[in-house]
């Protein structure tokens, strides 16, 4: 058997041993307590999301591309056999472990991981800085405390690190950034001058008393919310569409001088003043519009 394609059973345990030339297994969605897979050598996708694994040995299983053990009640995942190359390129790309007890992980031996979710876990912390292929990196709502090093990770594109314990963040090195997702942490600063990309940016409920995102010209969606901004300067932001800044201090908001209501801007504010030329513009035409 090749192929083995048996997800949303009632399954309590799965002895493939046996079947050692297995290339694929999808028995997610199951009851499963066992898994016993045994060496595969030509095993590079396998999905056992959505069961109740304890433990899951894949030592044996040096070819796998997709790792997706989702949702289990695992305390850890050995993936140090899973650094096969395949024509010069590493095989594990995505690794999803998201969803268990995992209270550490080491992917020292996986340098060709693009894709990485380890969300909701008991992590304290992760080193990726042998992984400088990610592209996509999910560590919200662990224990992650003190400072998370991504400055190995020139690619990467989405960044998912809320609800930790973080009081910094780097990401200047990672200038391909398109979703920073960094709120409810302990930063009291954040910098992201050097992410040009960025078109959402989360960084609400922390400690941020100023905001810089003039040159985040690209920038779609801003949630700022729940921080210590006095002020906060959207001048430059022309693309921006969707803005949540409530629960600050907000004593004066710069934003482009025409008005955005049509386009479903968002703004929630503490108070609009100030007497900056766009913030007079703006409130000219809104009130015209009242009077209108």
């Amino acid at each position: 058997m090749l192929y083995l394609r048996c997800a949303g059973n009632k399954l309590t345990a799965l002895d493939l041993s046996n079947n050692a030339f297995l290339m694929e297994l999808r028995c997610n969605d199951n009851l499963l307590e066992t898994l016993i897979l045994g060496d595969k050598f030509l095993l590079d996708d396998l999905r056992c999301q959505n069961n109740y694994l304890t433990s899951l040995d894949v030592s044996g299983n040096t070819a796998l591309w997709r790792l997706d053990c989702n949702n289990n009640n695992l305390t850890e995942i050995n993936t140090a056999a899973l650094d096969t190359k395949y024509l010069d390129v590493y095989k594990l790309q995505t690794l999803d472990c998201a969803n268990n007890k995992i209270t550490s992980l080491n992917l020292s031996n996986n340098p060709g991981l693009q894709y990485l979710y380890c969300q909701n876990n008991a992590l304290e912390d992760i080193d990726i800085s042998n992984n400088p292929d990610l592209i996509y990196f999910d560590c919200n709502g662990n224990n992650i405390s003190g400072n998370l090093d991504v400055s190995s990770c020139s690619e990467l594109e989405t960044l998912l690190c809320f609800s930790n314990d973080l009081d910094t963040l780097d990401v200047s090195n990672n200038i391909m950034l398109k979703d920073l997702e960094c709120n409810y942490n302990k930063l009291t600063s954040l910098d992201v001058s050097k992410n040009t990309g960025l078109t959402d940016l989360r960084c609400g409920g922390a400690f941020l008393s100023a905001l810089d995102v003039s040159a985040n010209t690209a920038l779609i969606s801003l949630d700022c919310s729940s921080n210590d901004l006095r002020t906060l300067d959207l001048s430059k932001n022309t693309s921006l569409a969707h803005l949540t800044c409530n629960n600050n201090k907000i004593r004066s908001l710069y934003v482009i001088s025409y008005d955005l209501s049509g386009w479903g801007f968002m703004t929630d504010m503490n108070r609009y003043v100030g007497d900056s030329e766009q913030n007079q513009q703006y409130k000219g035409i809104r009130q015209r519009q009242r009077r209108d």
